[in-house]
């Protein structure tokens, strides 16, 4: 398939965008079209495209370019900051149509989702509009396939891997497969413990999986209250870990580390930090110890994917490879990439 670029002037609706793709049955990546992890992808959507499409246009020719328009919320205009960025992702868009003015059959601008933003994207894509079954399906094998879709989607995935364990590349596997997936972005209340379960309780019944902070620390009470359900543990080696800590967080304090290690930041604490991770592994290994049907411990960071994901969920492995997402390269591109955006002269008008 020929490769397409999503231009996401800005950050709203990531989430929506790649699961609508994905809906589309296209393999969707963050990773860079120039890199390693670009292989077996056809849709890209990293952050650094918006300023590299004039030379991805030149450097890969035939590709195409999908524009997502900004949503109405983020054209709402309360105050001089909604002023500067509306009027910022309007000259953006007004910009990228203008370059492939020449070359029309090179962009969609589309805003998602809707209906007609399938029926477009199929359209522009060249994909095929999906057939229906035929009715000499409907027999103790399509009714079996039905009941098992249902007790997937019923199934409910926690992930209990502590934050720099690949949770985010395994976000975007489970939803790639298809999960409903939240972290912690919708939590309310998250002062206390008692506050963060409650909310965390307020979500569950909305998807059918959980990543990220809070959800590892709650695990004994969300197997007791949600009967049936998987868990996954996902870990690296502790020291390597703890540089990735101390890397991405250094002396930033937030109210949530404090609540799971006692105290909000990992530089000067590395100990009382790696002392957490271990006794949290541990602790989780000795709880499932009985129950190995119901824990999968994986390390992304050595390779482990689908091979290990799937078959404990019951799905059949992807041809696409696995998401390798927020990875130390990712972040230090999106680092130039701001760096480069304040840098840049102000428009002359």
């Amino acid at each position: 398939m020929i490769k397409t670029f999503v231009l996401r002037p800005s950050n709203q609706g990531q989430k929506v965008c790649r699961r609508f793709l994905k809906g589309l049955g296209l393999a969707v990546t963050e990773a860079s079209p120039d890199s390693d992890r670009a292989t077996g992808h056809d849709v890209f959507m990293g952050s650094d495209l918006t300023a590299r499409y004039r030379n991805l246009s030149t450097e890969f020719p035939g590709c195409r370019f999908l524009l997502l328009e900004p949503s109405n919320q983020e054209n709402q205009v309360r105050n001089q900051d909604d002023r500067d960025r509306t009027l910022a992702l309007n000259t953006f868009c007004q910009e990228v149509e203008a370059f492939f003015a020449d070359q029309p059959e090179r962009l969609l601008k589309v805003r998602m989702p809707s209906p007609e933003a399938r029926v477009a994207l199929r359209h522009f894509l060249g994909l095929e509009e999906p057939t229906a079954l035929p009715v000499s399906v409907s027999g103790k094998a399509a009714r079996r396939a039905r009941r098992l879709r249902r007790r997937r989607a019923g199934t409910k995935v926690f992930c209990i891997g502590f934050h720099k364990t690949g949770t985010t590349s395994l976000e975007r596997a489970l939803e790639y497969l298809g999960y409903r997936v939240v972290g912690r972005k919708r939590l309310r209340n998250t002062r206390t413990i008692e506050g963060l379960f409650t909310s965390c309780c307020e979500l569950v019944p909305r998807y059918n999986a959980f990543q990220d902070n809070p959800w590892p620390i709650f695990y004994k009470e969300l197997d007791a209250k949600y009967p049936g359900s998987k868990f996954i543990l996902t870990h690296r080696p502790a020291e390597a870990w703890l540089r990735s800590q101390v890397k991405h967080f250094g002396r930033k304090c937030s109210r949530m580390r404090e609540l799971i290690y006692g105290v909000g930041c990992p530089e000067g604490h590395e100990s009382i930090f790696l002392d957490r991770y271990q006794q949290h592994n541990a602790e989780v290994r000795a709880y499932f110890r009985h129950r190995p049907s119901d824990l999968l411990e994986i390390d992304l960071t050595a390779g482990e994917g689908w091979d290990k994901l799937c078959p404990f969920l019951g799905h059949p492995v992807p041809s696409v490879p696995f998401p390798r997402s927020n990875t130390a390269q990712d972040r230090q591109q999106r680092i130039e990439l701001r760096s480069l955006t304040d840098a840049a002269p102000p428009r002359q008008t």
